[in-house]
C-alpha cells in the first residue's frame, strides 16, 4: 500500500537572448510526501520534500566533435532565493539512487559542466561555486544498470556564505563486453568440439 500527497505549483519564463544563450526565470513551490511500497518498474521509491524557491539563470551551451568524440559544454550564471528541504531514494532491479539535503538563503553562482562521449559511454563532470547569504548541504548518488548501460554518479553541495557544488557521472555500455564474452565462449566451444 502506498500513500502520496503532493502540492506543486510552478511558473517558468524562458527567453532566447542569442544563439545558444538563454535566460530563464523560474518559481517553484513544492510540498510532498510519498511512502509505502509504491512499486514502479521494479523500483521502490520513497521521497519527501518541501520548499519555495525562485531562480533566475542566463546560460550558454556548446557542442563539438574532437577526433570523432562528442564534447558538450554548458555554462550559466544562476541566482537562487528561497528555502527547501528534501530526501528521496529508490532501490530495485535497476539499482539504487538517493539524495538528501536542504538550503536556505540567496546566492549567485556559476555552473560549469562538460560531457565527453555519446549517450551510452560518457563522462560528465560539473562544478558550481557560489556566494551569498546561504546555508546548504546536499548529497546524492546512484549506481544503476538499465538496457546494458551502467550509470555511476556522485554529487554534493556545501555552502555557508561561500559554496561549492560538484558532480561526476560515468555511463558505460556493457553490451559490447557481453557480446565479446558470448563470442569467446562460442569460439572456445567450437575449438573444444573439434578437439574431442
Amino acid at each position: 500500500m502506498s500513500e502520496n500527497e503532493n502540492l506543486d505549483a510552478n511558473s517558468e519564463d524562458s527567453n532566447k537572448i542569442a544563439d545558444g544563450v538563454k535566460e530563464t526565470s523560474k518559481i517553484d513551490v513544492h510540498a510532498g510526501e510519498h511512502s509505502g511500497d509504491g512499486e514502479t518498474d521494479g523500483q521502490y521509491h520513497a521521497d519527501a520534500g518541501a520548499g519555495v524557491t525562485e531562480t533566475g539563470s542566463v546560460g550558454v551551451t556548446s557542442h563539438a566533435k574532437v577526433d570523432g568524440v562528442d564534447v558538450d559544454g554548458k555554462a550559466s550564471v544562476d541566482e537562487t532565493t528561497g528555502a527547501q528541504g528534501h530526501a528521496s531514494g529508490s532501490v530495485g532491479s535497476d539499482g539504487a539512487k538517493g539524495s538528501a539535503g536542504g538550503s536556505v538563503g540567496s546566492s549567485v553562482g556559476v555552473n560549469l559542466q562538460d560531457t565527453v562521449g555519446d549517450g551510452k559511454n560518457s563522462v560528465t563532470a560539473g562544478v558550481s561555486p557560489s556566494v551569498g547569504d546561504q546555508l546548504s548541504a546536499n548529497i546524492s548518488g546512484q549506481l544503476t544498470e538499465k538496457d546494458h548501460i551502467v550509470t555511476m554518479e556522485v554529487g554534493g553541495k556545501l555552502a555557508a556564505v561561500i559554496g561549492i557544488k560538484g558532480h561526476v557521472k560515468v555511463k558505460i555500455d556493457t553490451k559490447p563486453i557481453g557480446d565479446d564474452i558470448d563470442s569467446a565462449e562460442h569460439t572456445a566451444s567450437e575449438i573444444w568440439s573439434k578437439l574431442t
